[in-house]
């Protein structure tokens, strides 16, 4: 091939490939490039909320996502604690350069970790005190508490952007969200911190704390104990939805059962376990489980963790498919009511009557002004997880840097694949390699 062959073949291929990229560009719908307001859902999941830290970092210090609304469960609480004190400006640029700021510093406070001895101290003899003495707790929290009192002020939480996180009653097993900062945070500053530490507290593992109502003392006999939020629900996404009743005659905000959530249209929501729509199977993380040659289980530690996994599982799996129904049903009657507007479905109206919203089972954050109708509409819902199981239900606690490399890596490559996939975005797994090169070796 001559030279002038040669050059006028490289001229045609960067031809083809910019008209490559453009076609790609024109189909790409970058979700954070507007003004939309979205919101930010964490799961619980111990050291795996390293995860949640990488995609994260990928959402915001390379996407350029911005979040007006964060919400989390355990660790997932402390993630969102820590970026909800991003001040929230009116500038949009402003506002994500804050948010960018506290992403790092959630970032470097996973990377700072080295081992469990930084959240927990083991108490002497906590087994046999436990089984012969009813010792409430096998660990002391402490070290967890002098971290939150570090990454999370309460006065910057509280002029912050909205938060919400989930703590369980262990009295009468009610699940509660407490709101704060934002225009619809109610929660004082000081008892928030209380609460927060709660929702990282599985009961047995650690003392719960007590926690009085308004109308009661600190240290109250009568004060309820209160522990992780996953007890009930492992991430918080029941809250986006109002569940309505038929026979109530009109279904607003104030009926739900936590704070109402200000005007949302996209919902982000990490998870920190493999998860599929419609498929049951709970994988095994531990790969020496089983007896030799067969998929047996028998020895009792390992059965009752298993046990414990499948247990967890069920919640896990309702939060998330709830999910999915009630955003399904949601877009079923947008869909029933654009037919009705163009005139393709004159029998829309006597299959249902949607006139007014509150006959309606279920309903959004995201209320479209603009039609002539006041029902909601469904968000546009980008779910974030693992591909496949990464830590047992055993040592979730056990903080080792190389895990929480190989977890803040893995978590920044699950957050591409999403915005790569779903809304056709260029791939950027290279940045999130050099960002974490030092866990790209256990990925391979």
């Amino acid at each position: 091939m001559t030279n002038m062959a040669l050059r006028w073949a490289l001229r045609m291929c960067r031809l083809v490939t910019v008209v490559i990229l453009l076609a790609v560009a024109s189909y790409a719908q970058d979700p954070c490039a507007n003004n939309e307001h979205r919101a930010l859902i964490l799961s619980g999941g111990g050291v795996k909320g390293a995860f949640e830290a990488g995609a994260i970092y990928h959402l915001v210090l390379l996407r350029g996502c911005d979040f007006q609304d964060f919400a989390g469960v355990s660790v997932g609480a402390l993630n969102a604690a820590v970026l909800a004190q991003a001040a929230p400006l009116a500038d949009s640029s402003e506002s994500l350069a804050q948010l960018k700021l506290h992403t790092e510093a959630m970032v470097e406070l996973w990377e700072s970790f080295q081992g469990s001895q930084d959240i927990m101290r083991h108490r002497f003899l906590a087994g046999l005190r436990f089984a012969l003495f009813g010792a409430e707790q096998m660990n002391d929290f402490v070290p967890l508490r002098r971290t939150l009192k570090a990454n999370v002020s309460p006065e910057k939480v509280a002029t912050g952007r909205l938060l919400r996180i989930g703590v369980t009653s262990f009295w009468d097993g009610d699940y509660r969200e407490i709101a704060v900062g934002g225009k619809r945070g109610t929660m004082p500053p000081g008892r928030f911190m209380d609460y927060l530490y709660a929702s990282s507290i599985m009961p047995v593992i650690g003392r719960m704390p007590r926690i009085a109502d308004d109308n009661e003392e600190p240290n109250s006999r009568h004060a309820s104990q209160f522990g992780d939020g996953s007890l009930r629900h492992v991430t918080p996404v029941s809250s986006y939805f109002v569940q309505c009743a038929l026979s109530v005659p009109e279904c607003r905000d104030d009926a739900a059962a936590t704070p109402a959530h200000e005007s949302l249209q996209q919902l982000f929501v990490i998870v920190t376990s493999p998860y599929t729509r419609g498929a049951g199977f709970v994988p095994v993380a531990d790969s020496n489980c089983c007896r030799p040659g067969t998929t047996l289980i028998t020895k009792g530690p390992k059965v009752m963790r298993r046990t414990i996994a499948l247990m967890v599982d069920t919640p896990y799996r309702s939060d998330l498919d709830s999910m999915w129904i009630a955003n399904d049903i949601l877009q079923w009657r947008l869909e029933l009511y654009r037919n009705m507007e163009s005139g393709k479905d004159s029998d829309s109206r006597r299959q249902l009557d949607l006139s007014p919203p509150s006959t309606f089972p279920v309903e959004s954050y995201n209320h479209d002004l603009g039609q002539d109708y006041m029902a909601s509409r469904p968000y546009m819902i980008a779910l974030i997880k693992p591909e496949k199981e990464t830590a047992d239900i055993g040592n979730l606690l056990s903080l080792s840097p190389q895990t929480i490399r190989d977890q803040l890596l893995s978590g920044c490559l699950a957050a591409d694949q999403v915005m790569a996939s779903q809304f056709g975005l260029p791939p950027m797994d290279e940045a999130c390699r050099a960002r974490f090169a030092y866990g790209a070796k256990h990925l391979e």
